[in-house]
């Protein structure tokens, strides 16, 4: 795999002229095996893979923080949206970088030159997928170049990351909401999984008083995910009732839309929500709970 590694990174990297020289003896057997040519082989892709990505961050490490670094972890980015295997590598590579140089990791995320279409957003959903934190600085700044440019990726990315509320603290809530009014319905099922998985009364209480009614967009957001702000005990009524009432069919639509899938909606408000969207003045309001009304799982009691 030699064209997996960062041509920045290629005039240190050495590798055998007659792999038969190795001496398969000292390997741990299950690692490597015989290769039928004669030479020897990596029992398993993943063992080249990881081994692979040692020597990439320790050619990263030798050069420390430098702009040669940032090219090369750049370069190894784009490689890995070609690639399920470079990917592998590069999820090895920020575990490794983590693990052994973290100022490595946070200059790369800080540097001006990582590029926010593809590397940045990259090494944000490695870390939270591998359950590796990422610091509050980082985030704060991934956050604020979100705010300076349209990134929805890294706004992705960033959104799948458990201590973004933490870290962005109470700037949190302002940052949803213009990530919602920056890319629209591109953004909810994302933003409406991070309010999920956060399971926090106080945060999803925080963006609902943000939230602007009268913008049809971020009303609509609402109305179809209406059951991430409502409480056992507390229905939403009144909510319920400005969404049912809003003038923009959008909104209304979008709340027979919020029947589908794994919703939580009760079944009192479910009952509310179809007597009145089949009664609708709008006959697109109408086709729209037409269509869901026979499919939508049963509410709960």
């Amino acid at each position: 795999m030699p064209d997996v590694i960062p041509e920045s990174l290629t005039d240190a990297v050495l590798v055998p002229s007659d792999p038969s020289r190795i001496d398969l003896g000292r390997a741990a057997v299950p690692v490597v095996e015989q290769a039928p040519g004669g030479g020897i082989r990596f029992s398993h892709d993943v063992f080249r893979e990881y081994f692979l990505a040692t020597r990439i961050v320790e050619e990263m490490t030798a050069r420390g923080r430098s702009a040669s670094t940032v090219t090369a972890f750049n370069e190894l980015a784009v490689h890995a949206t070609r690639s399920a295997v470079v990917q592998s590598v590069f999820d090895f590579v920020v575990c490794a970088l983590s693990a052994s140089a973290p100022n490595l990791v946070e200059m790369i995320a800080l540097a001006p030159s990582t590029t926010l279409d593809v590397a940045l957003p990259m090494l944000i959903e490695s870390a939270a997928a591998q359950g590796i934190s990422v610091s509050d600085d980082v985030l704060r700044a991934c956050a604020h170049r979100c705010n300076q440019a349209p990134a929805r990726q890294l706004a992705r990315a960033l959104l799948a990351t458990p201590n973004l509320p933490a870290g962005l603290a109470d700037q949190h809530a302002p940052w949803v909401i213009k990530q919602l009014q920056t890319h629209g319905s591109q953004m909810w099922e994302d933003i409406a999984r991070h309010i999920e998985r956060v399971l926090d009364i106080r945060i999803s209480t925080r963006i609902l008083e943000r939230i602007d009614l009268d913008h049809v967009g971020e009303a609509a957001f609402l109305a179809r995910h209406f059951d991430l702000f409502t409480t056992v005990g507390h229905d939403g009524g009144d909510l319920l009732e400005q969404l049912l009432t809003h003038l923009d069919w959008r909104v209304r639509a979008a709340l027979a839309e919020a029947l589908l899938g794994h919703h939580t909606i009760t079944r009192v408000n479910v009952g509310r929500i179809v007597d009145r969207l089949v009664r609708d003045d709008d006959y697109k309001v109408r086709a729209a709970v037409a269509r869901v009304v026979g499919t939508s799982k049963p509410p709960q009691r």
